[in-house]
């Protein structure tokens, strides 16, 4: 695994965290409908991190990813890991972990981002 490629991951993740939840949410329509092509890498650095290999990434094995990134601060790691698991269960699934890292693809264009938006406003109210 390229050791760059790893740092954007990690870099994609801490971003991530900070952004306001629609953006989050916005990216994880993304995730849902990112092609395999656009992913690939980035299932492959799950399956590094998942090591115990049940599909999801529970609060240790996370705090690893971002021990790797060089984030010591337990606070700091809490609250990154909180805004990673958007649906609150405990564990970052797949998904979630693809939404928070998805833009170390470089796939994420404005047209994309517009038309994920619009698929969650329903009512076109912006």
């Amino acid at each position: 695994m390229n050791a760059g490629l790893l740092a954007q991951v990690r870099q994609s993740i801490l971003r991530y965290a900070n952004y306001p939840k629609l953006r989050r949410l916005v990216l994880m329509v993304l995730a849902h409908q990112s092609s395999s092509e656009e992913i690939g890498f980035l299932r492959t650095v799950f399956g590094r991190y998942d090591t115990k290999r049940n599909g999801v990434l529970d609060y240790d094995e996370f705090r690893n990813v971002l021990l790797d990134a060089g984030m010591e601060n337990e606070d700091d790691v809490r609250t990154v890991f909180e805004a990673v698991d958007v649906d609150g269960t405990g564990t970052i699934r797949y998904t979630e972990f693809i939404a928070a890292s998805l833009e170390a693809t470089g796939c994420i264009s404005e047209d994309r981002l517009a038309e994920a938006f619009d698929r969650m406003d329903h009512d076109d109210t912006g």
